[in-house]
This record gives C-alpha cells, structure tokens and sequence, in this order.
C-alpha cells in the first residue's frame, strides 16, 4: 500500500481496472493508458502467410495460454451443442499451460475431438497474423481478462470477435458494438454467439466496420504518447 500512496501516478489499463484500483489507491493518481498495437504491422497483409501450416478453409481461433483460466473446456462444449453443419474447426494458437489433455479429453467426450488443433506458439510475426486474418472469428472465452491484447489484433484484422464480458474486455470492445460479448459460463450463450458468426453475416459486419474504427486509437504511438505526457507531468516538465 505505500508504494501505492507514495507514488505520483498510477497507470491501469481500463476504466474498469481503475474502479478496482481506487478501492485501495488515491484516485486522482489515477491515469488510464490502454495497451497498444503496431497497426502498420496489420495494416500490409500482402506479406502475411500462414507458412506450411496447412490451415483449413474456415475455422474458429483461440489465440493466448492455453491454460485453466482461459474458458476452453465452455468453448469445446459450446462447439459441442452446434449443428454440426455450423462447426468450423477450432484451432488453438499458443503454448500449453497445463490445459491441453482436458481440452482434448473434453473434445473426445463430446464428440468432436476430431475438429480440435493445437498449433501451439507460432513463430514468425507474420504467420501470427495470417492465422488471425484468416479465421472466420476470434474467440476469447476467458473467466477473466485485464485488457485482452488479442482482440486489438483482431480488430485490425477485421476478423470478427467473441468475447465473454469480463474484466476489461467490455471496455476494448466498446460495450459489444466491436465484438459480440456473452456472459462467462453461459454455454449457450457463446454457442448462439458462434453460430451467429455464420448465419448473420450483417450483425458480424456492423461490429467488424465499428472495430475496425475503433482499433485506430489504440495505435503503439498513442500509447507511447500518453505515457510520455505522465511521464512529463510527474517530472514536472
């Protein structure tokens, strides 16, 4: 608590992570800076291929840890209680932190243990972002998340995003008008959430075009920016 108190600003990366903060820190330290992007990197998708990864032609992606905290074993279920003409394969981008057996055990229970692939970390800046681009929506499934790095990316790569409304999630989101938010735990939720990615290509687009604007103010160089006008105010330059 003193090196709260004592110091002369505090950054949080939402509005949502500062009402947390100000239950046990002076508020009017408080400055909110949002994570950035590179959106240069996203914005020349010429160069981006997805190597010898041998992608499927439509497919729903997870993109973080693959861990215990991220939600999975609701999206398997979720996939699970789709028709199974509205699957898409899911594909699982990031390095196994301790979850990977349940999610492939959870997936053979339910039947669909055969849609599921693990492409583990993905080397190579380019190849992250073709594996992006190309999904037909990113899904981020998770009991809770500070910020959710991930869905800038998706945002500039106009890939459509569902998110469970947690944490700062929401706030990146811009309240579901930039990505579809469903309730943690609600498996039908998110399976009508899924579907939807498919069966309304109107809704998906509306939301894609909103995040597509509202990734431009999460720009590195913004952040950068605002962290260097803290930085002058606390010097008192």
């Amino acid at each position: 608590m003193t090196a709260y108190r004592s110091a002369k600003a505090l950054v949080v990366q939402t509005p949502r992570e500062g009402i947390l903060v100000r239950e046990f820190a002076p508020s009017e330290k408080l400055r909110v800076i949002p994570p950035g992007i590179d959106l240069a990197s996203w914005d020349a998708p010429a160069g981006d291929v997805p190597n010898d990864l041998d992608l499927p032609p439509d497919y729903f992606l997870f993109v973080g840890r693959v861990a215990p905290n991220k939600g999975l074993l609701l999206l398997v279920d979720a996939l699970a209680e789709m028709e199974p003409a509205d699957r898409r394969p899911l594909l699982l981008m990031g390095r196994d932190w301790g979850e990977q057996q349940a999610v492939e055990a959870r997936a053979r229970s339910r039947g669909i243990g055969g849609i599921i692939r693990f492409l583990g970390h993905v080397e190579g800046p380019g190849t992250y972002r073709a594996v992006i681009r190309r999904a037909r929506a990113l899904v981020l499934p998770s009991e809770w998340e500070a910020f959710g790095l991930v869905l800038l990316e998706a945002m500039a790569a106009g890939t459509p995003v569902v998110a469970t409304a947690v944490g700062g999630v929401p706030d990146v989101l811009d309240g579901g008008a930039a990505g579809r938010l469903v309730p943690y735990g609600d498996v039908k939720a998110l399976s009508e959430a899924l579907r939807e990615t498919i069966a309304d290509p109107v809704a998906v687009g509306q939301r894609t075009a909103a995040a597509s604007t509202r990734v431009r103010s999460f720009d590195w160089s913004e952040t950068t920016a605002r962290h260097v006008a803290v930085y002058r105010e606390v010097l008192g330059r």
